[in-house]
């Protein structure tokens, strides 16, 4: 099912009759996450760039998931990939998983939302639900 508190959240700014549309979209996140989740799974295990694999195509770094069908990847500026590492070994030195997966993950989870980049953008569909 879907999750409530993000049905709640979704429906806050919408007003009454919104619950339904909100709860369709809530249901869409929480499907698309687990068909990740599997694809994560199947993937295998191992170090660094185990699950994920890189590849230069120019002036960006192209993250793809090693065992994903129909090629899911995204892709990300040097700098930007320099950066989010920079602030990572900052303020998150010892947390355990590999910067890659959680670089692909993360840039998955925005393009999941439709954000394309933007990190508090939501495609039309969502801000009709609020």
């Amino acid at each position: 099912g879907a999750d409530e508190g993000l049905v709640k959240d979704l429906c806050r700014t919408g007003g009454a009759g919104r619950t339904e549309a909100a709860a369709a979209v809530a249901l869409q996140l929480a499907e698309a996450a687990g068909r990740a989740i599997e694809r994560l799974k199947g993937g295998g295990g191992g170090g660094e760039g185990g699950l994920v694999e890189v590849h230069v195509h120019g002036p960006l770094l192209r993250l793809s998931l090693s065992s994903a069908p129909g090629g899911t990847h995204v892709d990300v500026s040097h700098e930007h990939y320099a950066k989010l590492a920079a602030l990572h070994a900052k303020h998150a030195p010892s947390v355990a998983g590999n910067l890659r997966t959680r670089v692909l993950c993360m840039m998955l989870r925005y393009q999941s939302l439709g954000a394309h980049g933007n990190q508090c953008a939501l495609p039309p569909a969502g801000f009709e639900v609020l």
